[in-house]
């Protein structure tokens, strides 16, 4: 995987918001009958947080996350100090722009959403 992360450009990897290391899947697995979560369930968690941001940015003029800018992030996307402490050691080693900083914020605050709602 790092051979392929290499022949990437920082810009554009830097445009992935998402960066995760899947398992392969034993053989054995494949075709066993398991429990798995329905779409359903998983559609209607997306629609709640969806629904959501539309109410929260309205004020702003906005309809959905991808939309805000570093004020809205500051306003809506805070971190409490074992977070921030956690999110600058990770920008530091990593290396991480600007962009990047702002896309985890962003994300850490749809899954918050997504994670209360389903309490």
């Amino acid at each position: 995987m790092q051979s392929y992360q290499q022949c990437l450009s920082g810009p554009l990897l830097d445009r992935i918001d998402l960066h995760i290391e899947v398992p392969r899947v034993p053989c054995c697995n494949l075709s066993a009958s398991g429990d798995g979560e329905p779409s359903a369930a998983i559609r209607a968690r997306l629609e709640v947080a969806r629904n959501i941001q539309p109410e929260r940015l309205n004020q702003f003029g906005l309809h959905c996350n991808s939309q805000m800018q570093a004020q809205h992030i500051r306003k809506f996307c805070m971190v409490d100090g074992q977070g921030q402490k956690l999110l600058e050691m990770v920008t530091n080693r990593l290396g991480l722009s600007a962009r990047s900083h702002s896309r985890i914020l962003k994300m850490a605050l749809h899954q918050k959403v997504t994670n209360f709602k389903k309490l």
